[in-house]
């Protein structure tokens, strides 16, 4: 029999590696000329060395407080979710954020195939560690043991997946992700999402990736 691959490894593997990342996307230059582009950007310098950042990477447009993961509707960009697990965090609602993280990270892999712009997919890391990286070593260990606890047999992840399966795929534009990537930066007009994109085959990868279709 095929071995299961849990949440425990997918979703804690994930925000392991986020709290460990750079959460700007940024592109850096040793002089001072800008991108060709004509998007708002944001201009900071260290030393000889001038980061340049899109206006909107990583952007929660209608950020969610801490609420139950069967109350996101598919509006919600998962930018916004992330605001909410932390909003979570920031009451000690360890369950809640890590019910949210789960949600959050199905809409952002629904999210990695259609957005065409492949450098933009390290948005959910960054996301991650934009959020939690900076988390105190208690609340972090907290949210993570929640996060641990959502294997396909816990009563939360299987909620959790029944109310993601009931829902339609994601309906929001993915603003967040497509900032987060080095076509924000071309001086060449691109398509910002993938065409004759298939949302409903896509939202059972996103269910998979999230072990949904081992409850």
């Amino acid at each position: 029999m095929k071995k299961l691959t849990t949440l425990l490894t997918v979703l804690s593997s994930v925000f392991v590696l986020a709290v460990c990342a750079n959460p700007s996307a940024s592109a850096s230059s040793s002089d001072n000329s800008l991108p060709a582009n004509n998007s708002p950007q944001t201009t900071t310098k260290e030393g000889d060395i001038t980061s340049y950042e899109s206006a909107g990477n990583l952007e929660a447009t209608n950020p969610l407080g801490c609420e139950p993961a069967n109350s996101v509707s598919n509006n919600s960009s998962a930018a916004d979710i992330v605001s909410g697990a932390v909003a979570c965090v920031e009451e000690e609602r360890f369950d809640d954020a890590a019910d949210l993280v789960m949600v959050s990270s199905a809409f952002a892999l629904f999210d990695t195939q259609r957005v065409a712009d492949k450098t933009a997919h390290g948005a959910l890391q960054a996301l991650y560690a934009e959020a939690f990286g900076s988390l105190p070593e208690e609340k972090a260990s907290q949210l993570n043991d929640s996060i641990n606890e959502m294997s396909p047999d816990n009563t939360r992840a299987q909620a959790i997946c029944e109310y993601l399966a009931d829902s339609e795929p994601p309906a929001y534009f993915p603003g967040y992700m497509v900032s987060h990537g080095m076509g924000a930066f071309s001086s060449e007009p691109q398509e910002p999402l993938v065409e004759g994109f298939d949302e409903d085959a896509a939202w059972v990868r996103s269910l998979d990736f999230i072990n949904c279709n081992e409850i």
